[in-house]
């Protein structure tokens, strides 16, 4: 695969709901929204969402690998791509205000590289940037660990060797959710990239 051409079109998460009201009715203040259980986080339709792999509701522990796979971008053919767990793009990374997120990284590329979680208000030395983490190198691990402060859609990325490393595939989404999400009948993340191939769709 060749770099792409492309204006970063990572239109990244219009997250897209069909509102059909406002938030719920019901007791307000802090002591009766502490008195209510906490309620699974809403489905997000269009990507597959990263496991999680810790039972406690407010903190969400996941494993993600970097690596070199063959993906089906044009039906029939194989093009060889960097991916998150195997997949153009990534997994969903799904996650309430609030929530501590673990992320146990692995880099199983042939080169050092960094996730960077664009967009996201946390601590610079878990934001990814080469300037302050030293890359992970190939064959390497790190955990970034952070607490996710405001509800939203962003995306998370590779932030070493970017014309590269991130026009190849190493890319996702991340969703967090308000602690008390609207009603709505559904919403969906989509991703859009412009990927430039050659004869041999690589």
């Amino acid at each position: 695969m060749r770099p792409l051409a492309r204006s970063l079109t990572l239109t990244l998460a219009l997250t897209l709901a069909a509102t059909s009201c406002g938030p719920a009715g019901g007791a307000s203040g802090d002591a009766a929204t502490d008195a209510r259980p906490m309620l699974p986080l809403p489905a997000v339709q269009g990507l597959v969402e990263i496991e999680d792999t810790n039972p406690d509701p407010r903190v969400v522990e996941v494993n993600l690998t970097a690596a070199e796979t063959d993906v089906e971008l044009v039906a029939g053919r194989m093009t060889r791509a960097m991916t998150y767990n195997g997949r153009v793009p990534g997994p969903l990374l799904h996650a309430r205000v609030g929530d501590r997120v673990i992320v146990h990284f692995t880099n199983n590329l042939a080169e050092p590289t960094t996730v960077h979680w664009h967009g996201l208000r946390i601590s610079d030395v878990m934001d990814g940037s080469p300037r302050v983490q030293t890359p992970v190198p190939a064959g390497g691990t790190f955990t970034y660990d952070f607490v996710v402060p405001d509800a939203g859609t962003f995306w998370y990325h590779a932030h070493v060797h970017e014309t590269q490393q991130m026009e190849k595939g190493l890319y996702g989404a991340i969703v967090v959710h308000e602690a008390e999400p609207p009603a709505f009948r559904a919403e969906r993340v989509l991703v859009l990239d412009d990927i430039r191939l050659n004869t041999a769709r690589q």
